[in-house]
């Protein structure tokens, strides 16, 4: 008796689907949780950098905390006046960019010195810090933000009871004119909080980024007089304002 090749029609059905897809949910999840796979993704990482390797450019000076630095200013970490100083050697020397690898989250024991980093920073046409980012192993990710003056307005009041009050004890300028406040943001010279209809966002040169935490909200009303119509411009700002309202949530 010959043997028979049976061939069975197998169905994708919806449950079996269902199930496919949960199952490789939970397994990505679990990946993602136990950081199983950082270890491979850095051997990738570094095979990419050591692939694409370029030569150096003749116009980037690195200026390194070596041995012979440390054995002539002392042990690590400096203080801030000593980085200030560095940075505004370098400043002296016309850089078109300064990039630091080092993390400013915290404030330093002197005030001054911090003032004087902060100045030194801001007097380089283009200064480049790092961000700590930190999660993972089912954690939720954050960010530690470099230290940057804070420039309190009329508006910054808003935080006042917030876990973010800290901002505003620190602040040592207050600038109440609008034009004023976009001309020293422009310049660098710190951060300042803005409602969302204030940003002029247009501005190439500044970025808005909303605020998660603190949750600042406030009531914005227009009052018009009972029982007369709106003039033509009125009409038109009240109609701007409910669409941008309606934009930003």
């Amino acid at each position: 008796m010959a043997d028979e090749l049976v061939i069975r029609d197998r169905k994708v059905t919806l449950s079996g689907l269902v199930i496919f897809f949960c199952t490789l949910l939970c397994l990505t999840g679990f990946l993602i949780w136990s950081e199983s796979t950082r270890k491979v993704d850095r051997l990738l990482h570094d095979a990419w950098v050591r692939a694409h390797q370029r030569n150096v450019p003749t116009d980037v000076v690195i200026a390194a905390i070596d041995s012979e630095s440390l054995g002539v200013i002392g042990r690590w970490p400096w203080s801030r006046q000593i980085q200030a100083e560095l940075l505004e050697k370098l400043a002296a020397l016309k850089p078109k960019a300064v990039a630091i690898d080092l993390l400013y989250a915290e404030e330093s024991a002197n005030p001054a010195d911090d003032e004087r980093l902060a100045a030194a920073l801001t007097d380089l046409p283009i200064s480049i810090l790092p961000v700590l980012t930190e999660g993972g192993a089912g954690r939720i990710a954050s960010e530690t933000l470099p230290i940057v003056p804070m420039i309190r307005n009329g508006t910054s009041q808003l935080l006042a009871g917030t876990e973010a009050e800290g901002l505003l004890s620190h602040s040592r300028l207050f600038i109440s004119n609008m034009i004023s406040l976009i001309a020293m943001l422009e310049e660098g010279v710190g951060i300042s909080t803005l409602p969302y209809l204030a940003f002029p966002h247009e501005n190439d040169k500044l970025a808005f980024v909303p605020l998660v935490e603190p949750k600042v909200e406030r009531h914005i009303g227009m009052l018009t007089r009972k029982g007369r119509s709106l003039s033509p411009a009125a009409g038109a700002l009240m109609a701007f304002l409910q669409v941008q309202l309606a934009q930003a949530g």
